[in-house]
């Protein structure tokens, strides 16, 4: 998608011609930003579904400014993760924004019901479903409130570890998570996104309940399940799909869902 309406006018409907698929029909509002959640409804509308994106008016997603490359003005990044959608602008912080969204025929009609049936598998309780809640999605200039006000509706916030080397930003030291953790009263997850991460999980230990890894930066994965258990911790493994890694969580027997040991 690159055109962002502004709202004013009635969204048309997509054609029912449109990347036939298995979600033909299903409309879904896209409420989310940046990368993990415009992601998983990009996936959604290359199965078919409608997916209307809804982003903030006077600039819209924050990824559309991430570049370069840029292709004809429109951030590659941006188009990259957002395919197969159409766009509106509507300001959430007003009445007439909510009132257009609450309105808007791609707003879920129904409850959840409390368990679902997957195909070939049995029934499976929502509560098998463990929700975390990005703190790189948050205010940072308001950190202890916006994740106070997002903990009622999670099972743990989660905190993207940066060091500036495994990846390119800095974020998120023990010290900001000290600050804001008494605030918050739900468990911290710590996606470790740094090199030689065994060095600072005694820093990291006092805030945070459940720790994540890489297996490219783990030489000594069985060490650092000691470490962290020994402190009392949860431990897990991220794994990046289609990366090859998906097998070390077979091989090791290591991975934990959050606030299991």
């Amino acid at each position: 998608m690159s055109h962002l309406s502004t709202g004013s006018e009635p969204v048309e409907e997509a054609d029912a011609g449109h990347l036939p698929g298995p979600l033909a029909g299903v409309r879904v509002l896209d409420l989310s930003r940046i990368v993990a959640a415009p992601f998983a409804t990009m996936a959604l509308g290359e199965l078919g579904a409608d997916v209307l994106k809804v982003e903030r008016s006077g600039g819209g997603d924050d990824s559309r400014t991430w570049g370069p490359p840029f292709v004809d003005g429109e951030s590659a990044y941006f188009l990259s993760i957002n395919r197969n959608k159409r766009g509106v602008a509507w300001d959430l912080g007003t009445k007439e924004g909510r009132r257009k969204a609450r309105r808007s025929p791609h707003r879920p009609r129904t409850r959840p019901s409390r368990s679902a049936r997957l195909p070939g598998q049995g029934r499976m309780s929502v509560r098998q479903v463990h929700v975390s809640a990005s703190a790189w999605s948050a205010d940072l200039g308001a950190l202890r409130a916006s994740l106070a006000a997002a903990a009622p509706h999670c099972d743990s916030i989660h905190f993207d570890i940066m060091d500036n080397h495994f990846v390119p930003e800095l974020l998120f030291g023990p010290d900001i998570l000290a600050t804001v953790k008494p605030h918050v009263p739900v468990p911290f997850q710590a996606h470790m996104m740094i090199e030689n991460p065994e060095r600072c999980v005694a820093r990291y230990a006092p805030v945070v309940d459940t720790f994540l890894f890489h297996p490219a930066t783990c030489a000594d994965w069985s060490g650092i399940k000691q470490k962290v258990r020994g402190l009392g911790r949860s431990v897990g493994l991220a794994l990046l799909l289609g990366s090859g890694c998906a097998g070390n969580a077979a091989t090791t027997g290591a991975c934990a869902l959050p606030g299991q040991p």
